[in-house]
């Protein structure tokens, strides 16, 4: 039965005000009822001003602006490669990491536990698959993180002001896809 339906039979205000908390918070944390999730588009050419930072010619790649941040890190370990970005004069940083076992889609359950509140999103590929999940939330002292995972591979913050949280923002929010033709 659709909660629309349903909703003129409750009694009272706080009854219908329960009900519509309990659809909401289900939808934010990801649960059962959500909605599809977020298709990450394949990769184009870079925007003037940005470069493309991933690792390989295949997999999950961000649009970072060239001016503004400062990048470090992106010198490949074993089996996987870290890039730390950060805003110029700034000391949050957004950590990208890229590797076959580099990263985990959910976020520590710490992360979560600490948050005054937090959502939780799937992330699906361009034939609508998922394939990880992008969480954020805002911890009790007011900074806010975010955790952006794609197979094993995604982009992390935390402790970060209004200020840092919106680029970092719109570099997770710029990830594309270069798929490998051979899978």
């Amino acid at each position: 039965m659709s909660m629309i339906r349903w909703l003129p039979r409750l009694q009272s205000t706080s009854s219908v005000l329960a009900v519509l908390l309990m659809f909401f918070a289900s939808v934010a944390t990801g649960q059962e009822g959500s909605v599809a999730g977020t298709r990450i588009p394949a990769c184009g050419k870079p925007v003037k001003g940005q470069s493309l930072i991933g690792w390989g010619k295949y997999g999950l790649f961000f649009s970072v602006p060239k001016r503004g941040v400062k990048i470090s890190g992106g010198k490949p370990d074993v089996d996987y490669v870290k890039f730390v970005i950060k805003a110029t004069n700034h000391e949050a940083a957004l950590a990208l990491w890229f590797g076959g076992m580099a990263f985990h889609p959910d976020p520590p359950g710490e992360t979560r536990r600490s948050s005054a509140s937090f959502t939780q999103t799937k992330l699906l590929n361009m034939d609508g698959t998922e394939i990880g999940l992008d969480s954020r939330g805002r911890k009790r002292d007011t900074s806010i993180w975010r955790w952006f995972g794609v197979w094993a591979e995604g982009a992390e913050y935390e402790n970060a002001s209004a200020e840092d949280a919106a680029l970092f923002d719109k570099i997770i929010d710029s990830a594309c896809l270069i798929p490998n033709p051979n899978h």
